[in-house]
C-alpha cells in the first residue's frame, strides 16, 4: 500500500483526515481530541545489549525496587499507545523481569551486530495503526514519566515532524518519528542507530532540551552515579 508523505518517494503512511477539514474549516476542542486520539503512537524500549563495559546487566539493575527494564517499561506504557521491548542478551532474564507487563516482545537474535538491528526489527513488526514511534535505550534511567508525558504531547501537536532530546552538546534517544520514515528506520544496520536519518532528515527535526536524557549507564563511574541518583531526596 504506498504511504505518501512529506519525504520524496518514501513509502510512508496516509496523513490523517479530520472529518471536518476544509471545507468545514470550523476548529473545536471535540475535533482536536479527536484528532489526537487518532494519532497512535508506539514506543520501542531498547534493551538487547550485553553491557561489556559496565560488566552486568544493565536491564536488570535494581531501580526503586524493581528492574531497570520493567521500571522504563512502566513509564512508556504510561505515556504511550504500545510498547515493544527488544531483548538480546540475557533474553530470558529480561522478559521474567517484564512478566505480567502489556508489552510486545520483540527477540533479536542478532543484537551483536548493533543497536540498528534491533530498532529495525521493531520498527518493521509495527502494526498498519501506528503513526509514529518512540525509540529510547532502557538505561536513560532520568527519564521519569512526567517529562516524557509532556515530550510525548509536544510531538503530537506536529506529528509529521521528528522529535529529538537534546543536551549540552549532543543530542539523540529518546526521538520519535513519523511513520513516513518507518521504511527507513526498518533498514537501520550496524550500530550507528537512527544518528544518520537525523541528520538526513533535520529540516524536519525539532529538539526539545532535556538534560537528563544525557545520562545513561555505561561504566563504573555512570553506575556510582546511578546509584546517587537513587538516593537523592525527592527520588522515587
Amino acid at each position: 500500500m504506498a504511504r505518501p508523505g512529506w519525504i520524496s518517494g518514501q513509502k510512508c503512511r496516509p496523513p490523517l483526515r479530520c472529518p471536518l477539514s476544509p471545507p468545514f474549516t470550523r476548529t473545536c476542542t471535540a475535533v482536536t481530541a479527536w484528532r489526537w486520539a487518532m494519532v497512535e503512537l508506539h514506543a520501542i524500549l531498547l534493551a538487547a545489549g550485553r553491557s561489556s563495559r559496565l560488566g552486568r546487566p544493565k536491564q536488570l539493575l535494581d531501580f526503586h525496587g524493581t528492574p531497570l527494564v520493567r521500571y522504563m517499561a512502566e513509564n512508556l506504557l504510561a505515556t504511550t499507545d504500545r510498547v515493544s521491548v527488544v531483548t538480546g542478551a540475557k533474553r530470558a532474564e529480561v522478559e521474567l523481569a517484564l512478566d505480567g507487563l502489556a508489552v510486545k516482545l520483540v527477540h533479536n537474535d542478532h543484537w551483536h551486530d548493533g543497536v540498528g538491528t534491533s530498532i529495525a526489527l521493531a520498527v518493521d513488526k509495527l502494526p498498519a495503526t501506528a503513526r509514529g514511534v518512540l525509540i529510547m535505550l532502557c538505561d536513560q534511567y532520568r527519564l521519569e514519566r512526567e517529562p516524557l508525558a509532556a515530550f510525548v504531547a509536544r510531538w503530537r501537536q506536529d506529528p509529521q515532524k521528528i522529535l529529538v532530546a537534546r543536551w549540552p552538546g549532543a543530542f539523540g534517544s529518546p526521538a520519535i518519528f513519523p511513520a513516513a520514515l518507518f521504511t527507513r528506520l526498518a533498514r537501520l544496520e550496524g550500530d550507528k542507530g537512527a544518528r544518520q536519518l537525523l541528520l538526513q532528515y533535520r529540516s524536519h527535526v525539532t529538539f526539545q532540551d532535556w538534560p537528563e536524557a544525557a545520562h545513561d549507564l555505561d561504566d563504573a563511574q555512570s553506575l556510582a552515579a546511578f546509584r546517587l541518583y537513587q538516593q537523592a531526596p525527592g527520588a522515587e
